[in-house]
């Protein structure tokens, strides 16, 4: 059986991933997983059944050239999970708009066109949270 990729970015270190965590439980079932950074040079896409977008969060700085990679897997004989259709239509948050408009609950959102650094930096108070996505 060929080997199955994660698509990953080059380094985990300041993110958190639980990519590993379904590694073992394939190993049993006789599946191999290699984990592929998207920045990857020349990977031989071909070489796997399926590619699965697990962990590629720095994607954001380089969104044309994270989707190119995925044209790059759909040309092969890989399998992409998610499809790139799917992924073109939300990576740009704004599907999220959609979503909502649609009648879906999601996540509470402001919604903000070229916002300046001290709106970003107000973000976590006006939510009343540590964070801000």
């Amino acid at each position: 059986m060929q080997p199955i990729a994660f698509l990953t970015m080059d380094s985990l270190a300041d993110f958190v991933a639980y990519d590993q965590l379904v590694v073992e439980q394939l190993r049993q079932a006789g599946i191999t997983v290699h984990d592929v950074s998207w920045r990857h040079p020349q990977p031989n896409w071909d070489q796997y059944s399926l590619v699965i977008i697990r962990s590629p969060w720095d994607y954001q700085a380089a969104p044309e050239a994270f989707l190119a990679v995925l044209e790059q897997i759909e040309q092969s004989s890989a399998r992409l999970l998610n499809p790139l259709e799917t992924v073109r239509w939300n990576i740009r948050k704004s599907y999220l708009r959609e979503l909502e408009q649609a009648g879906h609950t999601i996540v509470p959102t402001l919604w903000l066109e070229s916002p300046s650094a001290t709106e970003l930096a107000r973000l976590t108070d006006y939510w009343n949270t540590p964070e801000a996505v």
